[in-house]
């Protein structure tokens, strides 16, 4: 079975790692000019471009719908602060596949985490529709606790329909072991 079979919509595939990516190992890419790695600073989740694609090892892109997915999400922030990881003149989309919707890598402080998941998964219903139960994805999320210095990377392949549950539920055992949510515990009653 090929990963691109359209027919195909099996169990979805979790990669759960610890990571050494951070904020600034983003931000301090060699693409990236000086004024728009100030502004990156002050951002919470960061939408990060792929580098390299076959043999064009320079190549830096986001996949096709990243623009219509920045402004979905971006309409929707709240306490989200997105920054993008390549200057508007260098940006580029490229199309991979028609039933798969790959979504940019994104880098996201632990609090906000399951905002994002639960943002992406309404932007997958939102864009795909009734071709939802027909759609695969294919996404990264690095969680990032700077205080903890932990770093998970998330990789999803799977239906779309299960985005939402399977990265929420990974997530949340990130949060179970105590670093999210004893910080939300711990905003909740300073209110």
């Amino acid at each position: 079975m090929s990963l691109f079979d359209e027919s195909s919509n099996s169990h979805p595939q979790l990669s759960v790692t610890a990571c050494e990516k951070s904020f600034s190992s983003f931000i301090e890419k060699d693409y990236i000019g000086t004024e728009l790695r100030e502004q990156l600073l002050s951002s919470n989740v960061l939408l990060v471009p792929n580098e390299g694609y076959g043999d064009l090892t320079d190549k830096v892109y986001f996949p096709a719908g990243t623009s219509d997915l920045y402004q979905y999400l971006h309409d929707r922030k709240g306490e989200l602060s997105i920054g993008v990881c390549l200057d508007e003149k260098e940006y580029k989309e490229l199309s991979l596949h028609a039933d798969w919707l790959f979504l940019a890598e994104f880098v996201v402080k632990d609090l906000l985490a399951p905002i994002v998941v639960a943002l992406l998964a309404d932007y997958i219903i939102h864009s795909r529709g009734k071709r939802t139960e027909k759609t695969n994805v294919k996404s990264k999320l690095i969680v990032v606790d700077d205080k903890d210095e932990r770093r998970i990377e998330y990789s999803y392949e799977g239906p779309a329909s299960e985005y939402k549950e399977v990265m929420l539920g990974a997530i949340s055992k990130f949060s179970d072991d105590g670093h999210v949510a004893k910080k939300a515990r711990t905003r909740k009653r300073k209110k």
